[in-house]
């Protein structure tokens, strides 16, 4: 239990001792830094620094009484108001690093993954007013992602050659016969090609000029069908 907890608490910026003396400090309520010590087993030095750390993060408050010091925990609630702070932080520099972004030069990565597969159509859903798909892809792949949301808000259109299809808004579909072991995903500037599996595999291309051969063989694909 604790060491999930732990987990977490070094996932949203803890140190491993901070974690210990905050969850000590919520267990025993207002104490001074020997008491707390015991309670997270760790030494006086490391305890006080970690106290320091959580004042710092809003975590912990500390009283004077009669020259000496204790400490209590703030409610777990502030995890939350952290998280939030972080978030607002991230938002607020996303347009610098999309600009950054923008400038890079082609590049081929590949992922493993359903996040990568997300994050990457959603991406292509917030820059591009179509995308063509080829190959069968799973029914869930397009239902558990934010890319429906996206589409209606940036009234993108879905094209898309395989098997069989969804009925989705916004979406045209054409049949073929060919049995596509890859789903290839095409926007203006980006190609992703994903084989599918519990632990799908993801080539994500930035390079304009191959998405327009893509687009090209996807039109001509298109018409034939």
């Amino acid at each position: 239990m604790y060491e999930n907890i732990f987990g977490v608490l070094e996932e949203i910026g803890l140190s491993r001792n901070e974690s210990k003396v905050y969850l000590a400090l919520l267990k025993i309520g207002v104490s001074r830094t020997g008491r707390i010590s015991q309670e997270a087993k760790i030494d006086r030095a490391n305890t006080y620094y970690s106290l320091k750390k959580l004042e710092e993060k809003s975590l912990a408050s500390c009283v004077e009484k009669n020259g000496i010091k204790e400490f209590e925990a703030a409610d777990p609630d502030m995890l939350s108001k952290m998280l939030d702070e972080k978030k607002a932080k991230v938002k607020n520099i996303l347009p610098s690093l999309r600009v950054n972004q923008e400038k890079t030069t082609e590049s081929t990565k590949i992922f493993k993954g359903y996040k990568a597969y997300q994050s990457i159509i959603e991406s292509m859903a917030k820059k591009d007013d179509e995308i063509l798909i080829i190959g069968n892809y799973p029914k869930t792949a397009l239902k558990y992602c934010r890319l429906q949301e996206l589409r209606k808000e940036n009234h993108v259109k879905i094209r898309t050659i395989s098997q069989t299809t969804q009925k989705l808004p916004l979406m045209e579909h054409r049949m073929n016969s060919f049995e596509q072991p890859v789903s290839t995903y095409i926007s203006n500037q980006e190609v992703m090609l994903v084989v599918w599996g519990k632990n799908p595999k993801v080539t994500h291309i930035k390079d304009e000029n191959i998405a327009n051969s893509y687009k090209n063989f996807f039109n001509l694909a298109w018409t034939a069908s």
